[in-house]
């Protein structure tokens, strides 16, 4: 539960910030008449803001996980993660273990894709009792998330 809780929370300030990017691009390529909002998300305008919204989370999160080991919420709720090697896991660590938001671009049925595998991953975590890795750690090399505090 703290795992999603500091999820909850990234998502909650990286919402804000790519808020300020997307709104104004989506505006701009509805007005350029690149489509923002027809075709069931495949548009042009659709996917471009898909590509801009789930790469800056991507980056968020493998560039605070792999420099600190802990983005914003896991900071607040101290948690950090760790490679296999017990220091920060490397940026193509933190990039495999985040890969699964990439589904989140594909138009109309990513977002649906992103939810199931989000709680595939949280029945992962619950399984495993000993290391409470989810697959995405698992695809990511073998890191974990642990308490520090």
């Amino acid at each position: 539960m703290t795992r999603f809780l500091a999820k909850l929370i990234d998502w909650i300030l990286v919402g804000i910030v790519i808020g300020i990017v997307i709104i104004p691009l989506t505006i701009g390529l509805a007005f350029s008449g690149a489509g923002g909002f027809g075709g069931f998300g495949f548009s042009p305008g659709a996917i471009l803001t898909n590509v801009v919204l789930y790469g800056l989370a991507i980056g968020y999160f493998a560039f605070l996980e792999s420099n600190r080991g802990q983005t914003l919420g896991k900071m607040l709720l101290k948690l950090q993660v760790q490679g296999p090697d017990g220091q920060f896991p490397t940026m193509e660590q933190a990039l495999k273990r985040n890969a699964y938001m990439l589904l989140g671009i594909i138009p109309v049925l990513g977002g649906l894709a992103y939810f199931v595998v989000t709680i595939y991953i949280a029945v992962t975590i619950n399984n495993d009792t000993v290391a409470r890795q989810g697959w995405h750690d698992e695809f990511g090399g073998g890191t974990r998330v642990l308490k520090i505090g």
